[in-house]
């Protein structure tokens, strides 16, 4: 007889985005798998359902977060400490076609 295990919560892109949208500490894959209870590996088995990988997810995710923190012209320190991106990288990525 097999073993049945239910998940708390469905590992989808949409629940990954809620996930790191509402907590701050969860800006990698690593802590995504953590929160899920599961490998990487196995998220990124999931994901694939998807036509997604947990890097590309979060990538676009953080895309999304740091966008948005530079319309509400929070600090870049803010949005690099927030996304664990370098400003560097936030400046010459997301900057290019903003006015800020």
């Amino acid at each position: 007889m097999e073993k049945v295990i239910y998940k708390k919560e469905k590992i989808t892109p949409d629940s990954i985005r809620e996930l790191m949208l509402a907590n701050e500490k969860i800006i990698s894959v690593e802590a995504v798998a953590e929160y899920y209870k599961t490998s990487d590996n196995q998220l990124g088995r999931i994901l694939k359902k998807y036509n997604t990988t947990p890097l590309a997810l979060l990538k676009d995710i953080k895309k999304d977060i740091v966008m948005d923190m530079i319309d509400k012209e929070i600090p870049l320190s803010k949005i690099a400490i927030r996304v664990g991106y370098r400003e560097a990288f936030i400046k010459s990525n997301f900057l290019k076609h903003s006015s800020h």
